[in-house]
C-alpha cells in the first residue's frame, strides 16, 4: 500500500527524474494506482527513453506520486488534441 502523505508535509515532497532502478517500485506502485497493466516495456521507457519526461514526488525517499508526459512533434499529435493546444 502506498504511503499517505500528511497535507502538512507538503515541504517534504520533491521532485526527481525516475530512473532505471525505479522499475520494480514504479511496477508495484501502478498496480496499486491504477486498473490496466502496462508492458515491461513501458516501465523501461518511461525510465530511460528520452521522448518521455518522468518524474517522482518522493516523501522520505519513497516514491509517493509520478508524472509521465510523452515528448511528441506537434505533427504526430492527433488532430483533435492539437486544436486544444492551440494548433
Amino acid at each position: 500500500m502506498t504511503e499517505v502523505v500528511p497535507s502538512s508535509a507538503l515541504s517534504e515532497v520533491s521532485l526527481r527524474l525516475l530512473c532505471h532502478d525505479d522499475i520494480d517500485t514504479v511496477k508495484h506502485l501502478c498496480g496499486d494506482w491504477f486498473p490496466i497493466e502496462y508492458p515491461d516495456s513501458w516501465y523501461r521507457d518511461i525510465t530511460s527513453n528520452k521522448k518521455f519526461f518522468s518524474l517522482a514526488a518522493t516523501y522520505r525517499g519513497a516514491i509517493v506520486g509520478m508524472i509521465v508526459a510523452e515528448i511528441k512533434n506537434r505533427t504526430k499529435i492527433h488532430k483533435e488534441v492539437r486544436t486544444y493546444l492551440g494548433g
